[in-house]
């Protein structure tokens, strides 16, 4: 406290003035001059020597002099910027900018108080630059109000110079009139001298006036303009400061005598774009806890760290070349905290600002136009650019008020928490000038209230009052063409007197989409001269190169698909493919299948223990969804949890006490063995019900066991019984999409519960605009036959998996004739490589055009419907499953005769034993080694070449080998061939001599 902050509410009723006087007479100084104090104090409490009991060396590393220039050069500018508020008594009068150098003496006093660590210094300077933000603003502000009184005094010493001189003029000739008749000779000639002489006089004089005015005035002018230009300098300079580099936090464990080698290391590993920002170090017993802030340059530097911390993979994981760097092994090894990275890496996403060159080309002619479209694949920054316009007008008119529409309500919770990041203001600033129109659009404009649920807080929607809108974003646009109550509505709040912006890809539409200009002008009543921009993007930045390639077999316009490409050079793990046969209980197949596909995804991603709100489960509709709920909470409850916490209520907690990551499953809980990186302790069951801490699993002498008593613990060689002791399992807890995008970042709030991890279970409708790290694609699959669902299905899958940042799979019975029937005819190469250039030649561009086209070329047959949303019913191998998971016979001829009977020729091929399996298809980008069956026959989708071994031809017969041919391959040149043998040879065949 201040001394001065009991007095502010008497003085902000009697002025600013009064305020700066009432704080002065108490404590005898400014509120200026107490803001001058606490940077002082700041500074002599930061600028120290460093507390910590560290070395020479590691004193450098915690707080170097780098890290201490900037703080200093920070606090200076700080100091000079407080000399020119105090020089303005206009802006010391200003109460907006009394209140905010309450704000920064209270700022810089909490942080002096703190005596911050590395964190705490990073948090302090973001929020005074923050203030000095303001304060350059008010300071730009005021200077402009100077220009403006400057011109209206002059403006009012000329026009009463004038009328002056007009009212003598005025009265010098009534005197003339008066005495005209008896004095008219002598005073024609006395008025005609003086008139002149007093004139000249007068004239000399004003044109005396205005020189001195003008001379004064340019002198003021140039004053003010260097001064200005100076403020929005420093202006630059904060907001440089404010949208410099961003940060991801790296949290490390490691043995205290390894911290040194471990920081070298760290630095080496890094990838390129990455380097370490600060570091910070926290003693527990024999091991240290390191988090590292890593400054990345951008979005592809960020995901490449991603994948060298979240990925499993022998050489190239950052865990494992730490640890082969420092040749540690056992117990000494250096472990990452992968969830608590995940955490800062989502942040991180949400607050660049930084477009990408492709970004920057193609925004370039819509950033500033009044009715704009932009169209992009999913995953290319729609919605990006959409926070970025938002930001930007919030950010240049306090007044503006905006108004987001889209179909589901998580996709406008989502977009104002991303809009909260970008601007880096409060949440209550940002949501209170944020309207929201979602489905159904029939109640109108909704206004985002942020309230407390328990310890945390979330995101609800409330009426909200008619207001005019300066901007209007649509996202999703080509599922809302022509929709009449979302036009209404529009019309209703103006729509065409503001910036509007339209977000729109063809390739996720269920139905033909109208062009760009047609697209904005169904949805709001545009003037017909009212010019409409077009941009276009093809370059996806959300998702891995091998997610991108995999859902371009379901994107349509093939001209668009080739020029389409990723930002980022993460190639991902293989998309992993779950196609099992139809039986009875196919709901409870369908959630182990599920929980299948998620232990295969986790073992892609190092064993990852912290899946919480990074997981998607994806299905068709409502009604499947539903379905699957009550089978996936049972078999999630039969699978090992990922993670068990050991904890203590007391102040003096054991040394085994710690979070227990999940080591290797065994068959359920009582066959899995759980590691804590932070005490090197295993956590295992050593009978039913007991549970035993120990050096390794299995470990006869254990430190901690679980009886029906307690926990016991051995210490100092005694066991001793602890009643203060509780052990909990992270298990999962079913969320839909809305309420996973109403909920604030558990980082912004208290943790979540810890034995609950969220994983989200909706539809595609409402995953639409939404990511998460994994998506897993549940009941997708139809049959292609030529009724409208083909359209709906194609989108779903597209949709569906371009929601993945870095993982999908694809869960789904065995459907002949079906859209994903391609994958039993699919083979992943060996070694894991990716090659996008050989990808791209093997893909069949035009598989889902040509599908879609035979669709529509055709009239539609009438379809059955699945659940909620409009689907085609399956063959009479596979029927249509109602609401209520029975059979249902297809209405009015869904599938007609020839479709049937082709479909059950699939059927047939799919289950009856064959001489000749086709050839499969050797890519990079699907892991189909748990897809049921091969597909035979002709498929109604690949998206592939194949080739058609019945037209092979034989040419020639090469002889050499003694033993089986194992491999060929075939030279760049196209005249030579080599072969390996089990006869342990090599062999280079000349093709044309054998």
């Amino acid at each position: 406290m201040s001394g001065f902050e009991p007095l502010i509410p008497l003085a902000a009723c009697a002025g600013a003035k009064a305020a700066n006087k009432a704080v002065k007479e108490v404590t005898g100084k400014s509120i200026v001059s107490h803001c001058k104090s606490a940077a002082k104090g700041l500074r002599n409490i930061v600028l120290q020597k460093a507390v910590e009991k560290a070395s020479k060396k590691a004193e450098e590393v915690l707080f170097n002099q780098e890290a201490r220039a900037e703080f200093k050069r920070r606090l200076d500018s700080l100091e000079y910027l407080l000399d020119d508020v105090a020089s303005n008594s206009a802006m010391v009068a200003d109460p907006s900018v009394v209140a905010e150098l309450e704000a920064l003496c209270s700022v810089l006093k909490s942080a002096a108080s703190a005596r911050l660590d590395a964190d705490g210094r990073s948090d302090a300077l973001t929020a005074i630059d923050r203030h000095m933000n303001s304060l350059h603003l008010a300071l730009a502000a005021n200077t402009n109000k100077k220009i403006q009184n400057v011109e209206e005094k002059l403006d009012g010493v000329v026009d009463g110079v004038v009328e002056k001189v007009g009212q003598r003029l005025d009265g010098a000739l009534d005197t003339i009139g008066a005495n005209v008749d008896h004095k008219l000779e002598g005073a024609v000639k006395k008025i005609g001298a003086n008139v002149e002489q007093k004139v000249d006089g007068a004239v000399d004089r004003i044109e005396q006036k205005v020189g001195d005015v003008e001379a004064k005035i340019g002198s003021d002018v140039d004053m003010i303009s260097r001064r200005q230009e100076k403020q929005e300098q420093k202006l630059d300079e904060t907001r440089g400061l404010l949208t410099q580099g961003l940060s991801v936090m790296l949290s490390f464990i490691c043995r205290v005598d390894k911290g040194f080698e471990f920081i070298a290391a760290l630095e080496k590993e890094l990838p390129p774009g990455c380097e370490i920002a600060n570091m910070f170090a926290e003693a527990r017993g024999t091991r240290q806890v390191h988090r590292a802030r890593v400054a990345v340059d951008d979005k592809a530097s960020l995901d490449a760290l991603r994948d060298r911390v979240v990925l499993k993979t022998e050489d190239d994981s950052l865990e494992n070349a730490i640890n082969k760097a420092l040749q540690t092994t056992g117990g000494e090894r250096i472990s990452v905290n992968r969830g608590a990275f995940l955490e800062s890496y989502e942040q991180t996403v949400m607050r660049f600002t930084k477009l990408t060159e492709h970004q920057r080309e193609k925004l370039e002619t819509v950033r500033r136009e009044p009715v704009a479209v932009l169209l992009a694949h999913a995953g290319a920054g729609k919605t990006f650019f959409a926070i970025q316009r938002m930001a930007q007008v919030l950010s240049s008119d306090p007044r503006a008020m905006l108004l987001f529409v889209a179909r589901n309500t998580a996709l406008a919770f989502f977009v104002c928490k991303w809009l909260v990041y970008a601007s880096q203001e409060s949440v209550d600033r940002i949501v209170d000038r944020v309207h929201v129109l979602v489905a159904p659009f029939e109640n109108g404009p909704r206004r985002v209230r942020v309230e407390a649920a328990g310890a945390r807080r979330r995101l609800s929607l409330g009426a909200a009052q008619k207001c005019e809108y300066a901007l209007v974003v649509v996202d999703e646009a080509h599922h809302l063409t022509e929709d009449l109550q979302l036009r209404e509505q529009l019309a209703g709040v103006n729509a065409a007197e503001a910036t509007l912006v339209f977000l729109s890809d063809a390739s996720q539409a269920t139905e033909a989409t109208p062009d760009a200009e047609k697209l904005a002008r169904s949805l709001v009543n545009l003037p017909r001269d009212q010019a409409v921009a077009v941009a276009t993007l093809s370059e996806v930045v959300r998702s891995t190169k091998r997610i991108v390639a995999g859902a371009a077999a379901f994107q349509l316009d093939a001209g668009r698909k080739a020029e389409m490409s990723t930002y980022t050079a993460s190639p991902g793990p293989p998309l992993v493919a779950r196609i099992f046969p139809v039986e009875d209980d196919t709901d409870d197949i369908y959630a182990r299948e599920v929980v299948e596909a998620i232990a295969a995804i986790r073992r892609q991603l190092a064993d990852l223990d912290d899946l919480d709100d990074r997981v998607a489960v994806v299905g068709p509709d409502d009604a499947f969804v539903e379905r699957l709920r009550g089978p996936l909470d049972r078999a999630l409850d039969s699978f090992a949890p990922m993670s068990a916490t050991l904890a203590s209520t007391s102040d003096q907690p054991p040394a085994a006490c710690g979070t227990y990551v999940l080591d290797r499953e065994t068959g359920g809980i009582g066959g899995a063995a759980y590691y804590c990186a932070a005490n090197g302790l295993y956590l295992y069951e050593r009978s039913s019900g007991s549970w035993c801490v120990g050096k390794a699993h299995g470990d006869k002498s254990c430190k901690a066991y679980a009886s029906h008593k307690g926990w016991s613990f051995y210490l100092n060689k005694n066991w001793t019984l602890r009643s203060d002791i509780t052990l909990t399992f992270a298990r999962f807890e079913l969320v839909d999409a809305a309420m996973a995008s109403a909920v604030w970042p558990r980082v912004e709030t208290e943790a979540r519960d810890s034995s609950k991890q969220w994983l989200v279970v909706d539809t595609v409708d409402n995953m639409d605009g939404l990511e998460r790290l994994v998506v897993i694609c549940v009941g997708l699959d139809q049959v292609i036959d030529r009724g409208a669902g083909v359209l709906e299905t194609r989108s779903r899958l597209y949709r569906a998996m371009t929601r993945a940042q870095l993982a999908v799979a694809v869960v789904n019975e065995v459907l002949p004739g079906g859209w994903l029937e391609f994958l039993g005819r699919v083979e992943l190469v060996a070694g894991g490589g990716y090659s996008d250039a050989a990808e791209r030649g093997n893909r069949a561009e035009t598989a889902a055009d040509d599908v879609v086209g035979a669709v529509v070329e055709e009239t539609s047959a009438p379809v059955a419907t699945h659940g909620d949303a409009t689907a085609v019913s399956k063959a009479s191998s596979a029927p249509a499953r109602g609401s209520d998971g029975a059979q249902e016979a297809s209405p009015n001829g869904a599938v007609d005769a020839p479709v049937a009977e082709k479909a059950a020729v699939d059927a047939d091929a799919a289950t009856t034993p064959s001489e000749a399996e086709p050839m499969k298809v050797l890519q990079s980008i699907w892991d189909a080694s748990a897809v049921a069956t091969v597909a035979r026959g002709d498929l109604r989708f690949m998206p592939f070449f194949e080739l058609d071994p019945s037209k092979l031809v034989e040419l020639r017969t090469l002889e050499g080998h003694s033993d089986r041919v194992r491999g060929v391959a075939v030279f760049l040149d196209g005249r030579r061939i080599v072969s390996a043998s089990d006869d342990k040879t090599l062999k280079v065949w000349d093709i044309a001599t054998g």
